[in-house]
Order: C-alpha cells, then sequence, then structure tokens
C-alpha cells in the first residue's frame, strides 16, 4: 500500500476560500430573509415557511435529474456557471425593492430560482470534492470546511444583524450576492485535471441513472439506515428553523440585531463541534459521533423551547450553540462516510438523491410547522422538534450503524482502488457491507472473475476448473447459477447482455457493479487478514471418538494416515509438475497452503496413533472400561456409577475444567 498522500491536497485552499466567504454570505442572507419576511413584508410563521419551502422545493421537483446530469460532465464549469447565476439571482432582490416592486410572490419566485442554481452547485461541488482530495483524507477536508462554516455561522448572523439595522434587509442580501462571484473566482482559478467527458455511443437513459443513483442510497451501499435517519432529522430542523425567528422577534421580543447574536452562537457551537469531531469519532466511532451529536441537537432545541422561562437571549443562545455544536459534530463523518462509500460516477447521484429527499421533507414540513407555531405557538412546536431529534437517535442505536467506523487506512484503501474498474470503496466495520454479501466462497470466486471481465455462468464454471480452483473451492454449475442469481438480486453483479455461440442457446453475460467491487475487496481483506474458527469434519469426528472403541478408532486412523500418505505423493507429483513447466508461484499458493495443513494434520495422525497404540494418552483407561461395560450388557445407568467409582480422580479433573472453561 503507498504512503498517506500529504494534505491539503494542491487548489484545495481556493477551493475552501471560495465555499468559506460564499457561506459567510449565506448566513448573512438567511437572517434578512427572515427579517425581509416578519417585517418588511409583515409576514408570520407561515410566510416564514413557504420562502424556506421555495428555497427547497428545487430539490424535491429536480434533485434526481440533476444529479445525474452532473455525473455525466465536468464539475467545475458547472460550479463557476451556478455561482454566477446566484449572485445574479440575489441581485434582483434589492433591485426590485428599490424600484418598489418588491412583494412576497415575487421574492417566493426569486429564492425557488435561487434554490434551482444552488442544487446544481451542491450537485457539483460535493462531486468535485472526491476528485480534488483523496479518500484518505475526506473526513479531515470536510471538518475543515465545517470549520470555516462554523466561522461564517458565527460571524454571518452577527453581520447581517447589523447590516439590516444600517441600510436594511434587502440591501443586505447584496453582501451575498459579492460572496457567490468570489467563489466563482476561487473555483475557477483552481487548476484539477478533470477526468474528460465520455463522447460517442448511444445517449444513456437518464431515467436509468436516476434509477441507479436511487438504487444505489437506498440498496446495497450502506446508506440506506443514515440517509432515512437523516430525511427524519431534516423534518425536525425545518420545525426549528420556522418557529425560532418567530419565537424571538415576536414572543420574546428581540430585536434582528440581538437574533443574530444567538445565531451567531450557533456558529460558536459549530466551530467546536468541527474542531473535535475527529477525536470523538477515534474514540467512539463515525457511526457513535454521528448518534451523539443527534442526541444533543434534541437537548439543545428543549434549552431553546425554555428560554420564555427565563434570561431570553441566553437560553436562545445556548440552544443555537448546543445545535451547532451537533452539526459541526456530525456533518464532516456524514459526507465523508457517504462519499467514501461511493464511486466517482455515482458522486453527484448520491448527494443530490440524499439532498433531494431531505429537501423535499423541508418543503412539505415548513409550511406545516409554520402553520403549527402560528396555531399553538413557537414554543410547542420546538417540542415537537426535540421529540423528532430523539426519534433520529432511536433509529441509529437500534441498527448496525452504531458499530460503523470509517479507519483512516480504509479510506485510503478504498482510493486506492479507486484507480480499477471495479471504484472500489471505503471498507466499513459493523456489519454495513457485511449484510449486503453472501457466505458461499463460490461468490466471492465469481465477484473476483467479473472483476477480471464480464462472463457468462458457463464461461466461470470453465475458467474455475481450468485454473484448478475447484481443488480450493466446491464447484458444481447448478450452484454457481444459484449463487450468480444471488448476487444479482443483491446488486453486486449485473446483467450486461446476452450472446449467443454457432447453435448454442442464449447466455446472459454478467459484469461486477460498484457495489460489488466493493463487497469483493471487503470480503477479500477480511478473510486474508483476520484468522476465524473453521469447523472442519475431523474436528468435529476427533471431539466425539470416544463413542468409538479405542482399537477401532486406532484402526480408522491408521486408515487416515495411509490416504494421507498417498494424498502428499500426489501433492509432491504436482509441485514437481509445475516446477517443470515453470509455473508462477502466485498461481501454486493455494495449493502451498493445502500442502502444509496436509504436512502438519499428518504429523498430528502419526504421533496420535503411537500415543493410542502404548496407551499413553490420557484417559485412554476410562475409554476402554467403558466399552468393556458396554460389551457386558450392563444398563448405562449402572456404567456410569462404576466409572465414576473407578475413575473418580479424573472425573473430578474433568468437571472442575468444564466449570473453569
Amino acid at each position: 500500500m503507498s504512503a498517506e498522500p500529504p494534505f491539503p491536497p494542491p487548489g484545495f485552499r481556493r477551493f475552501w476560500a471560495g465555499e468559506a466567504v460564499s457561506g459567510l454570505g449565506s448566513y448573512v442572507t438567511l437572517l434578512a430573509l427572515q427579517t425581509l419576511v416578519v417585517l418588511d413584508l409583515e409576514g408570520g410563521a407561515t410566510e416564514v415557511g413557504w420562502v424556506s419551502s421555495a428555497r427547497w422545493l428545487p430539490y424535491l421537483l429536480f434533485g434526481l435529474a440533476v444529479g445525474a446530469l452532473v455525473d455525466r460532465v465536468r464539475r467545475r464549469p458547472v460550479m463557476i456557471a451556478s455561482d454566477l447565476t446566484r449572485a445574479a439571482l440575489l441581485l434582483a432582490i434589492p433591485a426590485a425593492w428599490a424600484a418598489d416592486l418588491l412583494t412576497f410572490p415575487l421574492l417566493v419566485a426569486i429564492v425557488a430560482c435561487f434554490g434551482a442554481a444552488s442544487l446544481v452547485n451542491d450537485a457539483a461541488s460535493m462531486a468535485f470534492l472526491p476528485r480534488l482530495v483523496p479518500r484518505a483524507h475526506l473526513q479531515r477536508a470536510h471538518a475543515r470546511i465545517d470549520g470555516a462554516d462554523a466561522v461564517a455561522q458565527t460571524a454571518g448572523p452577527a453581520l447581517g444583524g447589523l447590516l439590516v439595522r444600517w441600510v436594511g434587509a434587502p440591501l443586505a442580501i447584496l453582501a451575498d450576492a459579492v460572496s457567490y462571484v468570489f467563489a466563482a473566482v476561487m473555483v475557477a482559478t483552481t487548476r484539477m485535471d478533470e477526468p474528460r467527458v465520455r463522447t460517442g455511443g448511444p445517449a444513456p437513459s437518464l431515467r436509468r441513472e436516476i434509477a441507479e443513483g436511487v438504487r444505489w442510497v437506498y440498496g446495497a451501499s450502506g446508506l440506506a439506515r443514515l440517509a432515512v435517519a437523516t430525511h427524519v432529522w431534516f423534518a425536525g430542523n425545518a420545525v426549528v428553523s420556522v418557529a425560532i425567528p418567530v419565537w424571538a422577534l415576536r414572543e420574546l421580543g428581540l430585536s434582528p440585531a440581538v437574533l443574530g447574536l444567538t445565531t451567531a452562537a450557533a456558529g460558536v457551537g459549530a466551530l467546536l463541534g468541527a474542531v473535535v469531531t475527529t477525536a470523538v469519532s477515534r474514540r467512539i466511532g463515525t457511526g457513535g459521533a454521528i448518534i451523539a451529536a443527534h442526541a444533543v441537537s434534541m437537548v439543545a432545541v428543549i434549552v431553546a423551547a425554555s428560554a420564555g422561562a427565563g434570561p431570553a437571549a441566553v437560553l436562545l443562545g445556548a440552544g443555537q450553540a448546543l445545535h451547532g455544536f451537533a452539526m459541526g459534530l456530525s456533518n464532516s463523518h456524514e459526507m465523508a462516510y457517504r462519499q467514501a462509500l461511493s464511486p466517482d460516477t455515482l458522486q453527484a447521484r448520491t448527494n443530490t438523491t440524499m439532498r433531494s429527499f431531505n429537501r423535499a421533507v423541508i418543503v412539505v414540513v415548513s409550511p406545516l410547522a409554520g402553520m403549527l407555531a402560528d396555531r399553538l405557538g413557537p414554543a410547542p412546536a420546538l417540542v415537537l422538534a426535540a421529540a423528532i431529534f430523539a426519534a433520529v437517535v432511536l433509529m441509529l442505536l437500534v441498527s448496525p450503524f452504531r458499530h460503523v467506523r470509517l479507519t483512516g487506512w480504509q479510506r485510503l484503501l478504498g482510493d486506492e482502488y479507486s484507480k480499477s474498474s471495479i471504484r472500489c470503496r471505503a471498507a466499513v466495520e459493523g456489519g454495513v457491507v457485511a449484510a449486503t454479501r453472501p457466505s458461499n466462497p463460490l461468490a466471492l470466486a465469481v465477484l473476483v472473475l467479473l472483476w477480471e471481465r464480464p462472463m457468462h455462468p458457463y464461461e466461470m464454471s470453465s475458467t474455475l476448473r481450468e485454473r484448478r480452483k475447484e481443488d480450493s473451492i466446491k464447484l458444481n454449475y447448478g450452484s454457481l447459477y444459484s449463487v450468480v442469481d444471488s448476487l444479482q438480486k443483491r446488486g453486486l453483479v449485473e446483467a450486461t447482455e446476452t450472446v449467443r455461440e454457432g447453435r448454442r442457446p442464449e447466455r446472459t453475460v454478467y459484469a461486477i457493479t460498484d457495489a460489488g467491487g466493493r463487497v469483493m475487496v471487503d470480503w477479500l481483506v477480511e478473510l486474508l487478514s483476520t484468522p476465524k474458527k473453521e469447523f472442519t469434519q475431523f474436528e468435529a469426528a476427533l471431539t466425539l471418538a470416544a463413542a468409538l472403541p479405542p482399537e477401532q478408532v486406532t484402526e480408522l486412523l491408521s486408515q487416515r494416515l495411509r490416504n494421507l500418505h498417498f494424498r502428499q505423493k500426489a501433492v509432491e507429483a504436482m509441485f514437481a509438475e509445475a516446477a517443470t513447466v515453470k509455473l508462477p508461484r502466485l498461481f501454486m499458493i493455494e495449493a502451498e497452503f493445502s500442502a502444509a495443513l496436509l504436512s502438519a494434520e499428518t504429523t498430528f495422525v502419526e504421533q496420535l496413533l503411537a500415543d493410542l497404540r502404548d496407551g499413553s494418552i490420557g484417559g485412554f483407561a476410562m475409554w476402554q472400561r467403558v466399552h468393556e461395560l458396554r460389551r457386558s450388557g450392563l444398563p448405562p445407568e449402572e456404567i456410569e456409577a462404576k466409572i465414576n467409582a473407578e475413575f473418580a480422580d479424573e472425573l473430578t479433573f474433568v468437571t472442575h475444567y468444564e466449570k473453569h472453561d
């Protein structure tokens, strides 16, 4: 394995700078839009909910298609164009306000278009990062981006509050427009050779590509549990986002500037979360860190909801800070986890599929949360959000995801294999990958054959026999078909074409999928690195051999020894033949292992036979006596009594051993 690549890689600093500055502008706009709706346009929680819904509506309508389309093209030009589009759309808000044309419907329309541009940019940037950063450093890269986002979350609302106070909410949005121009410049000057766009051949099916992305996220990738839990989390967060501005500005009577400061506390918390996130995951794992973060969010919302019973600004700020800490703690692990598992050809679809459903939750929940807050009040709405976060914690706690640990060497392994046709991704501990994997070694052999090239089952069988793999793997044609069918149902192989050779029947050719490549490597890593107890038939016979008389066991083992000597001579002849044809040792290592086991078994049987023949094996006399008494026809209870009396010392030791084993 190659040495771990340096961090940060070339170009990352410019990418990071663009993300940091545009993130700062986004938090200014977030506060400015909320203030614009509540104070300038005299809206309530319902209107805030509709604006939030419009922001994320494009993810619901176009997210899956955009992800598939972005996976077809180079990502950097898409990022530049979408950043400039967002800047132009934001400029339209103060322009409409200056012309006295700004209305709530127009604002919603602009925000929806802005959301569409953001959808395209998010799909491209999240798919661009794994090309820019080696997979060994994805979590560190996301942690650094999260740190910058946390600073933006701290300074952005405070700056936004001041700008709203000085120049008004509409003009404050200009700051965000400038930040997107800066981001476009940073990406444009980031030098990186992206893979060329494939040209020629039949046009790919958009519907099929969308379906591939959905199947990947909710199928064999191991992402399904986290994806669903994240959707539920977004429902809770949508309630929080709608309820907090109304809770602060109307119920608690705080000014926009104070709301900005309490929101900035979330940034402070997020910065702290981003700082400690790597250390936390080292102690409790990737899954543990994410679950702990969601538990903190639950507590955070309860604290914010209690602001009406104490110092409002302090409690609201504390709740915001805890919620920010939770997001800073979890985000880098969630992003690194799904990017490490996903191949480059599915990066945009993986991210937009999950984000589309996340934003779909916001689109649906935000207006409902606004209506709930207007009817019952924002405090009960916040309590509901806390209950939703608690449900997320329980969903992940009761699943194998709690054991997931994405380690550095595993991410590096994934990066090295991503250069090959299997598009391998990071191995994941905790049973997530194992759940999609069959246990039959023949299935592993099929995956390895298809990793070499696509084949039909008859060719697989012939190839395995030509390579004499049936000496190591149990093989028959019927079981091979069953294994291929099972692998296809699990999404590890896929049918690519049907071929006919002469008058022979049609045969289906199969190829390994990205998920299959990942499972193949993970399986081999486990089998080669981790010794496991293997329950052999000979071992089972030895542990039960006392049911036969000693003299019969001795004779049977003598027969076995003769067979072992015969097999050893056959193995020696095979090695001599291999040496004659100068067969590389690589193709003989499994035979060497079998020969070593054969030699060890032969030595063991020889020594056991010697001990049996001279009666020196412990317990031999008791064994003989049991069978003498059985031949005499005594009932079992009398045999047991006699043995207990005659061999009390030996049986006392056995009883003591069994109690302390």
